[in-house]
């Protein structure tokens, strides 16, 4: 499909695994409890669809996205682990992501649920960490600036939608990449307000 259409690139992938977890138990003392442990052993599947669709002549980026998901058990994992509620129950599928992009020459500005736009490890951020809200990012010759405000959680106090609380994050990084033969470099600093 996506070879019929200009611009337009398809992905998809899906992870199917088996989870084995073991916990050793501490006492209130932090010693070990007696050779007590947990365990926990489990399947899960990962499945995403998802296309964006890019005219250049415009200089617009529109992206969608869908994948597993587990709703409200985690907003950083489209992992659906099997039969956690009734027997032979069904995957759920949720909006991966959802966003608009435009770019002009060296800057562009993202509007929705995006993918993570800052460069980061699996330390700080998990992979499926989709934030929704607005970045604005900058990059020429291998500098590289991108500042954000996400919504992170809202809730309502009744039907007619008034806000009872709210969090949010605003986010700043610099940073400078540099390809050099035989390797690549990087270096970032980055300031998040939550």
């Amino acid at each position: 499909l996506g070879s019929n259409i200009d611009g337009l690139k398809i992905t998809g992938d899906l992870r199917i695994r088996d989870q084995y977890d073991k916990v050793e138990l501490e006492n209130d003392a932090g010693n070990p409890a007696n050779n007590d442990e947990m365990t926990r052993n489990r399947l899960r599947t990962r499945f995403r669809l998802g296309m964006v669709w890019t005219n250049s002549t415009d200089s617009w980026e529109i992206g969608a996205g869908l994948a597993t998901a587990m709703a409200g058990n985690t907003t950083n994992s489209s992992n659906y682990t099997w039969i956690t509620v009734n027997e032979f129950d069904y995957d759920a599928v949720a909006i991966d992501y959802a966003y608009a992009k435009h770019t002009w020459d060296d800057m562009s500005l993202t509007l929705g649920q995006q993918m993570n736009p800052y460069q980061s490890s699996f330390i700080l951020w998990d992979g499926d960490l989709r934030p929704q809200g607005l970045t604005a990012q900058y990059d020429q010759a291998g500098f590289f600036a991108t500042a954000g405000y996400y919504v992170a959680f809202q809730a309502v106090s009744n039907a007619f939608g008034e806000q009872e609380d709210a969090a949010e994050m605003g986010a700043v990084q610099i940073g400078y990449q540099a390809e050099m033969e035989g390797m690549d470099a990087m270096i970032a600093a980055a300031y998040y307000h939550f």
